[in-house]
């Protein structure tokens, strides 16, 4: 037994395929002066027998609180991210856990007194995920995720939460 199952359960390699929605929260000086963020990701794995990788491309619209100027109440992010994740079986539940390299893009950013003139920051990120899965080619997934943006000006995390309904391939 490892952890919640024995990984001689899920010996099949799949490939799968997600839209997302997600909502973050930030942490620091862009926390103090964000509100609400709603995203939408596409997300592209490969997951054998316990580990898989995966390319991820998103799109999120944060809405800013701060003073002007900038007039400007949003800020526009697109990223693109690759990462690995482990993974066990038990019944019809897979458990994950892993890591993300992540290149965030700043289209019309309402924070560039509070984020720097960077146009993209690399982050790093961690997750977890469940997901449901039976006998057929699709999937339920909820990820809870954290990013760290350290090279900002005033560096911030992101914390959200992602839904995922997905199709897969076993192969």
């Amino acid at each position: 037994m490892f952890f919640w199952g024995n990984p001689a359960d899920s010996t099949e390699l799949q490939v799968y395929g997600s839209p997302s929605i997600s909502t973050h929260i930030f942490t620091g000086k862009v926390g103090q002066n964000t509100s609400n963020t709603l995203g939408f990701h596409l997300t592209q794995g490969i997951q054998g027998t316990q580990w898989g990788g995966y390319l991820r491309l998103g799109s999120e619209l944060i809405l800013v609180e701060q003073t002007p100027p900038p007039f400007i109440r949003h800020m526009r992010t697109y990223s693109v991210g690759g990462g690995m994740r482990y993974g066990v079986k038990k019944n019809s539940f897979r458990y994950f856990t892993g890591f993300e390299l992540s290149r965030l893009f700043l289209l019309s950013n309402g924070l560039v007194s509070t984020t720097g003139a960077f146009a993209a920051l690399n982050g790093l990120g961690v997750h977890v995920a469940i997901r449901w899965e039976e006998n057929l080619p699709i999937f339920i997934e909820i990820e809870a995720n954290s990013y760290a943006y350290f090279f900002a000006e005033t560096p911030f995390l992101s914390t959200g939460l992602m839904i995922s309904i997905g199709f897969m391939e076993h192969l």
